[in-house]
């Protein structure tokens, strides 16, 4: 007998069939109280699916409940029964319970899928099998257009998609395919393949479809794979799965086969009801940190969705960063609730020094970071992982960080702390409430090796104490100038033992990111070295300037929350004197940024190698800085280089970060 999605079964038998629990959160109580599959019974016209709730987990079910069908369940074996009835499996999506637990009592929502294996699609007495007719896709003629039934055999899929699929068929034997997809505000749907080709994706113009269209596939007879990517809302899953389409040439017909019209403009309705979806998340268990990060991504997309100069391709990149902040948002850990250090009942811990509460030799897990000496995060922060150890040694501390695979090609060595290999380092140290001093050579492309001095901070917030309160780490404290400007012996014509008041000094400049070693997509556009003139009230007085191009591109430059004063192509501010090198972070308003999304605004890092100055004497006061992208120093290898960042890369590197983080699959 033939159910209504295509299986054919024996009438009032039993068929087990898998069950699975589609939310992550609280799976194992859901797979605990009704184990992993269900029992399946046709009755002629209907499916009669069973779940069974046994064990202590299935003792808590005070009901169960499918779509408006609420039932308390029948008392079996130990445990209860409940059964429903749906014309087709792939109906049943999501089942709602009453849990009661004494003093805890809540309802909980899940989606589930009931696997179809092992259910047959082929008729065991079948009919005998009608002449072939004129139809098969051998018969479809070039350059005509046909509306070809579609049928996806029962996949949850199918119900998001076109019931025909329009086809053309070419000179070459290839065909040209267009299959619609039910747009909704309940999930993004983001890609389609026919037969292993990717299909184009558009918007029709009432804004109720997909349009998707697949050029070159080979062949529609036999059954044709369809690969499916969309994300749910509200479980912010990313789907990846196939099915097998039967396209019904046989009933192809030319009447009504024309594709929907598709809109030209840039189109947000994706981005609008994603932006909508994630306002909806509240911050629940997770920590304050990440859900003020989440909130920073929606800012940002609320951006690009009112920006009219960003194109598609901006929008969509926009989207799917904000998809992958969600998850990144709900796979972030809970709030710490204080949980207990390993060793802390052994009652041999013992009071360290910092006031802790640790055992000796035991070994505990704590939050670190790299920062400046402002407390600030260091330039190089994303290069350490975000979790180290500590050890108390009975007279000192064993603090073990480790550097991640990417900052292992930039960091070159570390002094004074010992090199355990595979970027494991461990430092001694007799307070892990100070930061730990960490000198470092980095390799930074576009302007060579630098020594920097970072600080890792450990968060001892989660360390046990004999109080009970937390110990809080301590910032790094400023370093004392060698040179302060209240000195008396200070003549008033030195800042510095290095520069002097009166002289210019050409500097080596870069553009990198912020807080990144990576070159700032804004470095095109402006000269890569500066002029320093020392002044007498202790500030260095600097000056870059633009290229020709990028006068047309840059709006507006600021530092510290005012603007950088502009005279042509000449930008000039001031910063405290210094001796070593520098970083100044620079607010940007670049057009070509805007207009492929990245923001409104960015900040650039300029990193102002003072340790390479060049002396230009006296009497250059009036000197313009060079616009060039080469090194003016005269030293070839000093400096940064010349960069060839077109707009076209940039925006296709936007693109491809959006999607190069999305690895989930279902």
């Amino acid at each position: 007998m033939q159910t209504p999605d295509g299986f054919y079964v024996e009438k009032g038998k039993a068929y087990t069939q898998k069950l699975t629990w589609l939310n992550e959160t609280g799976k194992d109580m859901l797979e605990g109280a009704f184990g992993t599959n269900v029992s399946a019974v046709f009755d002629g016209s209907s499916w009669n699916v069973t779940f069974t709730a046994s064990g202590e987990m299935g003792s808590f079910v005070e009901w169960v409940k499918v779509g408006d069908n609420q039932q308390s369940g029948v008392a079996a074996d130990g445990g209860k029964t409940y059964t429903f009835s749906t014309s087709k499996l792939s109906d049943m999506t999501e089942v709602t319970m009453l849990v009661n637990m004494g003093p805890m009592q809540r309802e909980v929502s899940s989606g589930i899928t009931i696997s179809t294996d092992g259910l047959s699609t082929t008729d065991p007495e079948p009919e005998p099998a009608p002449e072939p007719e004129p139809g098969d896709d051998d018969a479809l003629v070039a350059g005509v257009a046909y509306a070809v039934p579609l049928d996806l055999g029962g996949s949850m899929a199918g119900n998001m998609l076109g019931k025909n699929a329009i086809v053309t068929k070419a000179e070459d034997g290839t065909y040209t395919v267009v299959i619609t997809v039910a747009a909704s505000d309940t999930y993004y749907f983001e890609g389609l393949t026919v037969g292993g080709v990717q299909a184009t994706r558009a918007y029709s113009t009432d804004g109720a479809n997909y349009v998707f269209t697949a050029e070159g596939v080979s062949a529609i007879s036999g059954e044709v794979e369809l690969g499916f990517t969309y994300t749910l809302y509200g479980m912010w899953r990313t789907m990846n799965h196939s099915a097998n389409a039967t396209f019904d040439t046989g009933s192809a017909t030319t009447e009504g086969a024309t594709a929907p019209e598709v809109q030209t403009g840039v189109v947000k309705t994706d981005l609008n009801n994603t932006i909508a979806a994630a306002k909806e998340i509240q911050q629940g268990s997770k920590t304050a940190e990440a859900y003020e990060t989440l909130q920073a991504a929606i800012s940002t997309a609320e951006k690009a969705a009112g920006n009219d100069m960003i194109p598609q391709m901006g929008i969509d990149a926009n989207v799917k960063t904000l998809i992958e902040a969600i998850q990144t948002f709900n796979a972030s850990p809970d709030a710490s609730t204080d949980p207990e250090q390993p060793g802390e009942e052994d009652g041999d811990a013992v009071e360290t020094p910092d006031g802790f509460l640790l055992v000796q030799g035991q070994e505990y897990t704590v939050p670190v970071k790299l920062v400046k000496d402002d407390g600030s995060d260091s330039m190089a922060a994303g290069y350490f992982e975000a979790e180290g150890t500590v050890v108390w040694t009975g007279s000192a501390y064993q603090v073990t960080f480790r550097i991640t695979s990417d900052g292992q090609q930039f960091i070159t060595s570390i002094d004074g702390v010992e090199n355990l290999g595979g970027g494991a380092y461990r430092a001694t140290v007799d307070s892990i409430v100070k930061p730990v001093t960490l000198k470092f050579g980095l390799t930074v492309p576009g302007a060579g090796s630098m020594n920097q001095t970072g600080y890792l901070q450990i968060d001892t917030t989660t360390l046990p104490t004999k109080s009970g309160e937390q110990i809080k780490p301590e910032n790094p404290s400023t370093p004392p100038s060698e040179n302060n400007n209240n000195n008396q012996n200070n003549t008033g014509n030195e800042v510095t033992e290095k520069f002097q008041v009166g002289h210019t000094y050409q500097v080596p400049i870069a553009f990198l990111k912020h807080n990144s070693s990576e070159t700032s997509m804004a470095a095109q556009y402006l000269g890569d070295t500066a002029l320093v003139r020392p002044q007498e009230n202790g500030t260095f007085q600097v000056s870059f300037a633009a290229t020709s191009e990028g006068l047309g591109y840059i709006k507006s430059l600021s530092y510290n929350g005012s603007a950088i004063a502009q005279s042509g192509n000449q930008f000039t501010l001031s910063i405290p004197a210094a001796e070593s090198d520098v970083v100044i972070p620079i607010e940007m308003a670049i057009t070509m940024m805007q207009q492929l999304g990245i923001g409104q605004s960015q900040t650039a890092d300029m990193h102002l190698y003072l340790s390479q100055a060049k002396d230009l004497g006296t009497g250059q006061a009036s000197l313009a800085a060079s616009s060039s992208n080469l090194a003016q120093t005269g030293d070839s290898t000093t400096g940064a280089a010349t960069l060839a960042v077109g707009a076209v890369a940039a925006g296709i590197a936007v693109a491809a970060t959006a999607r190069r983080r999305l690895s989930q699959q279902d």
